[in-house]
């Protein structure tokens, strides 16, 4: 009886360690142990402050990344993402300028999941020195003011602010506003506005402060109006020089001021231009004089007067004819009379008198309301346009007037 018992028992044992077995076996079918690689795991930095209170800063600051591969259950693995993974890089200890080779340290785990690697083991993290310098502020701008008016440059304060960061970026580093919007303006402008510190393509940059944050921007708007430029000449050019043309490098500007004393404006003066002696082409600069209560906008407080000119020549030309005009029809002139030759002296532009002739002079002497008789008239000497004239010699010619048949009229 006792045989069947223990029988019975032992039985039963082996069914039950048969079926753990048999348990164990689908369970590792089913859910196996196996590897996983979780790529680009974020490094957290830890204790930065010690960087700070060591006088540095990192330079370059990125966003490290490991790789990490770990162990466990089927079931467990396909839970796990990245950031359930802790991976820190403490910087106490590690100060020194120049690269840092930083151990990385994975934290945060499952109990049921292992380790099995991880890359990189370190990190390289760039220190540099901590400098401050003062930097100008630049104002950001958008829009123009209303039309006829115009913004005047801007006051801010502070006009300077203190920048720390890294000695490599401090040499190019730039101040710039937030945008202050013009649009439409017509009085002065006010406002409060941030600044950060930005490279030379206006990219902002990281790891520096600004202090202060912000700055006070006022920008005066005034009116404005477009006037004429008149150049002041004095003096006069060489006698062998004839100005052709003057001209300047600008006609007008635009002026700003009190709508009041604009009203009054229509034309802003040269600064005298002295012609005296001149002789060839010339090109002067020369101040611009504003009335009390304008300026020009832009800064422009000069103009370039261009003075264009000619050499100019005189010369003595003869005409062996005059023409008699204005004679009473009964009337004539004796045989006695003898026309001479006449002497015109001329002057103007070299080229225009150079190639004159006599056939380009009219001589004319008006006989008109004179009577029987011998009579001395003027000349009178017509010449081309831009051909001044110097003298005639003679002057006057002697004439006799006779009746046409010689005989004296009753």
């Amino acid at each position: 009886m006792s045989w069947m018992t223990n029988k019975k028992v032992n039985t039963r044992i082996i069914s039950i360690l048969f079926a753990v077995a048999l348990w164990l076996y689908v369970a590792s079918e089913q859910n196996p142990t196996e590897y996983k690689s979780i790529k680009d795991v974020p490094v957290r930095l830890i204790n930065t402050e010690t960087v700070g209170a060591s006088g540095l800063v990192i330079r370059d600051p990125q966003q490290h990344k490991v790789d990490v591969n770990i162990q466990g259950k089927r079931s467990v693995l396909a839970e796990i993402k990245s950031g359930d993974i802790l991976a820190e890089a403490d910087l106490r200890g590690y100060t020194r300028r120049g690269v840092n080779n930083v151990p990385v340290e994975i934290r945060g785990l499952p109990s049921n999941i292992e380790l099995v690697d991880f890359n990189p083991k370190t990190i390289k993290v760039n220190m540099e020195q901590i400098s401050s310098i003062q930097v100008p502020v630049t104002l950001v701008t958008e829009g123009k003011p209303m039309e006829g008016y115009t913004a005047l440059p801007p006051v801010i304060t502070p006009g300077e602010v203190l920048v720390n960061g890294p000695e490599s970026v401090l040499g190019s580093v730039r101040v710039l506003t937030a945008v202050m919007k013009l649009s439409g303006a017509s009085a002065d402008l006010r406002e409060v506005l941030a600044v950060k510190a930005v490279d030379a393509d206006n990219n902002s940059i990281a790891g520096v402060t600004v202090n202060p944050g912000t700055v006070e921007v006022t920008i005066p708007i005034r009116k404005t109006k477009t006037v004429r430029i008149e150049p002041v000449m004095v003096g006069q050019p060489a006698a062998d020089w004839e100005i052709t043309e003057t001209s300047l490098s600008r006609d007008t500007i635009l002026i700003y001021g009190e709508e009041t004393v604009l009203q009054t404006i229509d034309s802003i003066r040269t600064e005298p231009v002295s012609l005296a002696g001149m002789d060839k082409n010339t090109s002067i600069s020369v101040g611009l004089i504003m009335p009390e209560g304008v300026a020009p906008v832009d800064n422009i407080s000069s103009v370039t007067v261009y003075v264009r000119g000619v050499k100019t020549i005189n010369r003595d030309i003869s005409v062996g004819s005059v023409n008699f005009t204005g004679m009473d029809e009964d009337l004539r002139l004796s045989d006695e009379t003898t026309v001479p030759s006449i002497r015109v002296t001329v002057r103007g532009r070299e080229d225009i008198v150079g190639s004159l002739t006599a056939d380009d002079i009219t001589v004319t002497a008006n006989l008109g309301g004179l009577g029987e008789g011998k009579h001395s008239v003027a000349l009178e000497v017509k010449l081309p346009e831009e051909v001044q004239l110097i003298a005639v010699t003679p002057v006057r010619v002697d004439v006799e007037l006779i009746a046409p048949d010689g005989e004296e009229r009753q």
